[in-house]
């Protein structure tokens, strides 16, 4: 009875025997009813809202328990290494397989790189530093480490340089072909023969050097000289272009006249008003480029 009074509500006997009809049965249940409908509204409604309040205390703890834990949403450098905690760190099988993606990739740019002759000649201006000690060899090859004794560091800049002696050999080799095919034509069996051997010495050259790893500021020069070269080569091709254009030829018509200086001043003279101090100005242009 105490429950049902403190929310209001009073019970009451009520016979029915009166309303119903003969036949039937009565009962003596008790009919609750409700003092005040409002006030039992606003009361069930608080009991309703008292859960979602301590669900919402209760999620409010675990989020500041997360943040002391983890850090902040908002700081950057928490949610960096939080981030960092859930990756897996790799394993000596996982270290040996990107190393050896890695060495794999260095060879392939290398050999790509030995199709340029201006590459070997940046290795050469290295080897000839190391030859008169302008360049410690661990600047130039990782296979050198800051461990190594004087003698052992000595003993494979002595085998780097044998190594660079017969490159250079395969290499003038290869020259003399290119000089060769230059301006023969493709269809040659003469010039196929050529190009299958300047192939063959660059694979010799590369099976030599793919034996010693180069420093990543070595990789790095050979880049540079090799972009800078083509910079150059298109600078002078549209310079000789420009020229062309003065004597209203093709380009490859005045290199051919450009071969005989003399020659070509007359023929310059001939066709244009330039004089001969200017024409011979243009002859030491060509023989530059």
């Amino acid at each position: 009875m105490g429950k049902f009074q403190d929310l209001g509500i009073t019970l009451v006997d009520i016979d029915v025997s009166e309303d119903k009809p003969a036949g039937t049965r009565t009962s003596g249940r008790t009919v609750v009813k409700p003092k005040d409908r409002k006030e039992r509204g606003r009361s069930e409604l608080k009991h309703r809202k008292r859960p979602a309040k301590e669900k919402k205390d209760l999620l409010s703890a675990v989020r500041e328990r997360s943040d002391l834990e983890f850090g902040a949403v908002t700081d950057p450098v928490k949610m960096y290494l939080k981030e960092m905690g859930m990756v897996t760190l790799l394993s000596r099988e996982g270290e040996i397989e990107i190393a050896k993606k890695i060495e794999v990739g260095e060879r392939d740019v290398l050999r790509a790189m030995l199709d340029c002759p201006i590459a070997l000649n940046t290795i050469f201006l290295y080897g000839k530093k190391m030859e008169r000690r302008a360049m410690r060899p661990k600047h130039v090859l990782r296979d050198v480490d800051e461990g190594d004794g004087v003698v052992d560091e000595v003993s494979k800049q002595e085998k780097f340089l044998e190594s660079l002696e017969m490159i250079k050999q395969i290499h003038e080799a290869n020259q003399d072909r290119r000089d060769q095919i230059y301006g023969m034509r493709k269809s040659l069996k003469k010039y196929q023969t050529l190009t299958q051997e300047i192939h063959d010495g660059t694979e010799r050259i590369f099976e030599e050097l793919k034996r010693w790893r180069f420093e990543s500021n070595v990789m790095d020069t050979i880049e540079r000289s090799i972009r800078n070269t083509i910079v150059w080569f298109n600078t002078v091709d549209k310079l000789l272009e420009s020229c062309a254009k003065t004597f209203n030829v093709m380009k490859d018509t005045m290199i051919k006249q450009s071969s005989d200086p003399e020659k070509f001043v007359e023929w310059a003279t001939a066709r244009t008003d330039l004089t001969e101090e200017k024409a011979w100005c243009f002859t030491r242009t060509f023989r530059r480029s």
